[in-house]
């Protein structure tokens, strides 16, 4: 819908105001719906729409054409809103669309920030590792405090993603009660939320608010109005609150919060079974995190049961059986890993699983990590040795030993990462080539938040030493910088003995119409590694 600059007035309006007659449009529903630009956004905004549309009495179909002002009406709004400016709207019976952040703890500002900043900022790798105590199908959410310190570095519409944001309608506000009502097309109709938790939200979004509604507005108000009360939100809508409050709990290092906001989910009653399964996979996580292994088991077990097709229970429950150590652990552990990968290979489980689990918002693929080898191994103290590539780099803080040189924070950056992999004991003692196809097999098909496009395998020529790569595109926009990968495999000398081969990964960040970067420091690193024996470590 079009919209111009925000009118604010200081007009006094009433103490509370509820508007009647909004019908509401939930995310599932709006899924379905045609729309305008429905590959980069969510269905939350047409959602909003179409309740706005419906109240005045028109179709749906405006959702789809290509004209975004219709005619004979008035757009008001734009960012810089303010309650004030909301309230007097909402007083004269006219619904509002605002978005927001998801919730008022944090928000998923996308994969570009995070690359980013991961490679701008050393403090970001303790605020993503945050994250590792969820099961990642919100992506990673940020702490909101964190992001306002992120926009000082990124350009602010590289942390707003369309297809991330929360859009819903303002019905309604109570001074009395310091409480905004809305309808949220994931949380349910003429949900309240206090003025500090909505103004945190809509502070994200630079307060953006679009007030669309016919000229003749009064003649179409002027008519008798049942004034019937919105229906309570179902189970669903109010589990969806439980699980997407926790997981934001989670993500930020309140974890007794974020296991208290979940079981108080697991109590709603009439709860669906895909937000119990989802919900008792957040409990494990937690319990995960905290090395609660027994209680992350039973966790983990319960929701196997619940939607068997999932692979990340199967994952997760198997990487805590591998870090046991154990020889039957480590069956068990291989198990269900291959079980994990062997449910992302399959359509047929992977739609069962869709079907069974919460799509009230934004999710991330359950396979993007399940394929193996899985990425457990970890560098010992004094496993590898390595010079600094060139001038401007650094060696960030983080679980994966990185190294990055920031050009232009925001906008140019390029790092080097390296890890190793342990040969899955279903491949040892195969040749070299065997481990190079399996592993480039399993970077090509991991489904990620942002496609890879363009991959190519071939040999890079590095000090006198032949190396398998595979390279890959995403493409930018012209807001977001582009991104090209380069994997390098290096095999050490010892590896038919060590059965251990080592990753390492070049990311080059810059805007689309600009030239990547000189490939000379990943040359000059891959030169210099120096992968000590077992008996030099």
């Amino acid at each position: 819908m079009g919209q111009t600059p925000a009118r604010v007035s200081s007009r006094a309006t009433l103490s509370h105001t509820l508007i009647f007659g909004v019908p509401f449009i939930s995310w599932s529903e709006a899924a379905n719906l045609q729309y305008r630009d429905k590959n980069v956004v969510n269905p939350s905004l047409p959602a909003s729409e179409g309740m706005i549309l419906e109240y005045w009495g028109r179709d749906l179909a405006s959702l789809s054409g290509s004209e975004q002002t219709l005619p004979g009406w008035v757009h008001q709004g734009g960012n810089g809103g303010s309650l004030d400016s909301l309230k007097e709207l909402v007083a004269r019976r006219i619904p509002v669309v605002v978005c927001l952040a998801m919730t008022p703890i944090a928000h998923n500002p996308g994969p570009a920030a995070a690359a980013v900043m991961a490679m701008t900022d050393s403090g970001t790798g303790e605020t993503l590792r945050r994250g590792n105590a969820t099961s990642g199908v919100l992506g990673p959410m940020i702490a909101l405090d964190t992001l306002r310190r992120w926009g000082e570095v990124l350009r602010p519409e590289l942390m707003r993603e369309s297809v991330l944001m929360a859009c819903r309608v303002v019905i309604g506000y109570d001074d009395a009660r310091q409480v905004v009502v809305l309808h949220d097309p994931s949380f349910g109709p003429a949900w309240e939320v206090s003025y500090q938790d909505f103004d945190t939200m809509w502070a994200f979004w630079n307060r953006l608010f679009m007030a669309t509604y016919p000229s003749d507005f009064a003649r179409l108000l002027a008519k008798p109005s049942a004034g019937q009360p919105y229906p309570p939100r179902t189970a669903e809508q109010r589990a969806a609150e439980a699980f997407v409050y926790g997981y934001a709990l989670a993500s930020v290092g309140r974890r007794n919060d974020a296991e208290a906001r979940l079981t108080e989910g697991l109590a709603i009653p009439g709860l669906p079974t895909g937000y119990r399964q989802s919900m008792l996979l957040e409990l494990a996580r937690l319990a995960d995190a905290r090395h609660e292994t027994a209680t992350a088991i039973t966790k983990y077990q319960q929701a196997g049961v619940l939607v068997p097709q999932d692979p990340r229970v199967w994952r997760f429950l198997g990487e805590l059986m591998q870090r046991d150590g154990r020889a039957a652990s480590r069956q068990v552990a291989d198990s269900l890993l291959r079980r994990a990968a062997a449910l992302c290979a399959d359509t047929t489980a992977q739609e069962a699983a869709r079907r069974a689990l919460p799509h009230d918002y934004s999710t991330m693929d359950g396979c993007q990590q399940s394929a193996a080898p899985p990425p457990t191994a970890r560098l010992a103290a004094g496993e590898i040795g390595f010079a600094m590539p060139g001038p401007g780099w650094t060696q960030t803080e983080a679980e994966v030993l990185t190294l990055v040189r920031v050009e232009t924070p925001g906008r140019r950056a390029q790092a080097v990462s390296v890890w190793p992999v342990d040969v899955p004991d279903g491949l040892r003692g195969l040749p070299q080539e065997v481990h190079v196809r399996e592993y480039f097999a399993m970077e090509r098909g991991n489904p990620r938040d942002v496609p890879w496009s363009g991959f190519v395998e071939a040999t890079r020529d590095i000090a006198h030493r032949r190396y398998p790569t595979l390279s890959a595109q995403i493409t930018g926009s012209a807001s977001k910088p582009a991104r090209e990968v380069l994997f390098v495999l290096v095999f050490p000398d010892d590896f038919s003995v060590r059965q251990r081969f080592y990753v390492v990964m070049w990311n080059d960040y810059h805007r689309p119409h600009e030239p990547g970067a000189s490939l000379k420091a990943l040359d000059a690193f891959v030169a210099s590694l120096r992968i000590a024996t077992a008996s030099e470590q």
